[in-house]
């Protein structure tokens, strides 16, 4: 499973990948990019061994990060 965030602080993309392996989600393969013309960041991340997490379980992971502007599940 792929995720896509929009963030306006370049530091919150660690604190994403630190809550996703804290509740047990490997982080593989993160892309970047700077901002553009909104002034957020984005990011794709790859997720692995989900272990049955569905994707509402990772957005309820994810929703105390008040910096993520956009929360997309690409795959």
């Amino acid at each position: 499973m792929r995720i896509y965030v929009e963030f306006h602080d370049p530091s919150c993309l660690e604190t994403i990948c630190n809550i996703l392996q804290s509740c047990g989600v490997q982080v593989g393969e993160v892309t970047m990019n700077n901002p553009g013309n909104s002034g957020n960041y984005n990011a794709i991340i790859l997720l692995k061994n989900l272990d049955n997490k569905s994707s509402s379980q990772i957005e309820e992971f994810l929703e105390h990060v008040t910096e993520i502007d956009t929360l997309k599940f690409l795959d």
